[in-house]
């Protein structure tokens, strides 16, 4: 979809009209797009299903513009942890230094083994410079539930800040946490003893995360989440997720939020 005032919504052509021959061809398998300029080019990371092994993976498409249509000519997965579940959720992040980093989860909660996030420093496309190691997070609060997934990061004035999502995502305790490191490649120490964002009033289960800067470099978080009362695929007619802004404040290195929000706000600066 594309906006230029985050009010008046349109959709455009579909951004993947067409698949690589390793991934079957059945509907909701593919998800968590994240795109990022190249030069002149587009990538955008994936997670698809791997039909021989029948685990979720990562793959890349390249397009000319951010509303595709991207292309896919893999053979094979481009990344796949298939001893630890397979691997879900990527995000690429390009620190002030110009390095590039992709962070991932394995998706060990699908097969019954721990859930970790991982990062890997990468090239212009994506390729790996080094073999990813383990980001420390992992699902051990209460509130994590059985899974830490949906990693993204940024940076502002001089520490790297990571927001993942946690628990259920087909229920109400799907929430946001957060943590910080001196370094995109870690140690990292999570901060979030209770959710940066969790259910409120009508506002049910928010995650898949990501934080931006408008034009007068205010901060905010986009994530998506159910309403009340229409929570679960498949648990009744209407249940679907819906995408959401608010305004995130970093003081003394501690991230807060008033969101979620269930009335109108003032929307991003742009120009």
């Amino acid at each position: 979809a594309f906006s230029t005032d985050f009010t008046d919504w349109s959709t455009v052509q579909e951004a993947l009209p067409d698949r690589p021959s390793w991934q079957p061809i059945v509907q909701g398998l593919t998800w968590a797009p994240d795109v990022s300029k190249v030069g002149d080019r587009y990538l955008m990371l994936y997670v698809a299903r791997q039909e021989s092994s029948g685990l979720q993976c990562l793959s890349r498409a390249w397009a000319n513009s951010p509303g595709g249509p991207f292309v896919d000519d893999s053979k094979a997965p481009f990344i796949c942890q298939s001893d630890i579940g397979g691997s879900i959720d990527p995000h690429m992040f390009v620190a002030s230094s110009g390095k590039k980093y992709m962070y991932f989860k394995n998706d060990g909660n699908a097969v019954g083994v721990e859930t970790k996030i991982w990062v890997a420093e990468v090239d212009e496309d994506g390729d790996l410079l080094q073999k990813p190691v383990d980001t420390g997070l992992r699902n051990f609060r209460a509130w994590h539930g059985n899974v830490v997934e949906a990693p993204s990061v940024f940076e502002y004035e001089g520490k790297f800040y990571m927001t993942y999502s946690a628990n259920d995502y087909g229920s109400e305790f799907y929430a946001v946490g957060w943590a910080i490191s001196d370094s995109p490649l870690g140690p990292w120490s999570d901060e979030s003893i209770d959710p940066l964002l969790a259910s409120s009033g009508l506002v049910a289960g928010p995650g898949g995360q990501q934080i931006f800067q408008d034009d007068d470099s205010n901060l905010w978080i986009a994530y998506h989440a159910w309403t009340f009362g229409k929570v679960g695929y498949g648990n009744g007619t209407g249940n679907a997720r819906s995408f959401r802004i608010d305004r995130i404040e970093i003081k003394n290195h501690r991230i807060t939020t008033n969101g979620p929000t269930v009335v109108p706000i003032a929307k991003p600066v742009t120009r």
